[in-house]
C-alpha cells in the first residue's frame, strides 16, 4: 500500500479508494445513485478532502487554520460564520470529522476505557503480527516495551514519547490529551459554544483522573469485572 500511494496519508488514501470502489462496482451499495453528476463530483471531492484530513500528519494545521476561522468570527463580532466559500466550508467539515475521529477522550471516563482497551489491544496483535512476519515491530505495538493510548496518536507525539523505551498508560495518555485531544477540542468547542462544552468537561474530567495515583484501583477494578466499570469510574 505504502507503494501504491507513494508513501502519501497510505491508509487513509486506502480506505477511500476502497469505499469509491464499492460506491462504482456494486449498485446495492450506490447511495449517491439518486444525485447528477455535478452532484456526485462535489460529494466525491467533499469526501476525499474531509478523509486525507484525518491524517495526523495534517492535525497541527487543521487546528491552525481552524482558530483564524475563530479568532476571524470573534472579531468581527458575528455570531456565525461565513460559510460562502468552499474554502471555509470544507475547513468546518475537515475539522467536525477530525474531531469525531479523536472522539475518545471526549466520551464519559467508563466509554473512554474501554476504547482504550480496545485500541490498545488491536497495537498489541499489530505488533504480534510483524513479529511473525520478520518486520521490525511498530512503535508502540509491542506489548513487551510500551503501553499504547489511542490509534491516533501524531508523528510529533511519538518522536516526543519515543525518547525512553517505556512509559506508563497514564503517561500516554495524559500527554495524549495535552498535545492533540485538548487543543483540537478546544478550538472547535469555541467554534460551536456553548454546545461543545460538555465534551470539554469530559476531557478535563479524564485528564485529572489518569493524573492522579486513585485511578490504580479503578484499573484493576476494569480488568478484574468489566460490569464494575461505570460503577467504579463514577465515584
Amino acid at each position: 500500500l505504502a507503494l501504491l500511494y507513494n508513501d502519501i496519508s497510505v491508509l487513509e488514501n486506502h480506505h477511500l479508494s476502497v469505499a469509491f470502489g464499492v460506491l462504482q462496482d456494486d449498485a446495492k451499495c450506490d447511495i449517491l445513485c439518486g444525485l447528477s453528476k455535478t452532484q456526485r463530483q462535489t460529494f466525491r471531492k467533499m469526501v476525499i478532502d474531509m478523509v486525507l484530513a484525518t491524517d495526523m500528519s495534517k492535525h497541527m494545521s487543521l487546528i491552525a487554520d481552524l482558530k483564524t476561522t475563530v479568532e476571524s468570527k470573534r472579531a468581527s463580532g458575528s455570531s456565525i460564520i461565513n460559510l460562502d466559500t468552499y474554502s471555509t466550508r470544507i475547513l468546518i467539515l475537515e475539522n467536525l470529522v477530525h474531531a469525531a475521529d479523536l472522539n475518545g477522550t471526549a466520551k464519559k471516563l467508563s466509554i473512554y476505557l474501554k476504547w482504550v482497551d480496545r485500541v490498545t489491544s488491536e497495537f498489541y496483535q499489530q505488533g504480534a503480527q510483524e513479529r511473525v512476519l520478520g518486520l521490525d515491530v511498530s512503535a508502540m505495538c509491542d506489548r513487551e516495551s510500551t503501553c499504547v493510548p489511542t490509534s491516533q496518536a501524531s508523528y510529533k507525539l511519538l518522536n516526543l514519547l519515543q525518547t525512553n523505551m517505556f512509559f506508563s498508560m497514564e503517561r500516554l495518555l495524559v500527554s495524549f490529551i495535552d498535545f492533540i485531544t485538548y487543543p483540537l477540542w478546544e478550538t472547535w468547542s469555541d467554534l460551536v459554544f456553548p454546545h461543545g462544552q460538555i465534551m470539554m468537561d469530559n476531557i478535563t474530567k479524564n485528564r485529572c483522573w489518569f493524573s492522579t495515583a486513585s485511578h490504580k484501583s479503578c484499573l484493576h477494578e476494569v480488568k478484574s469485572d468489566d460490569n464494575k466499570l461505570t460503577e467504579v469510574c463514577e465515584d
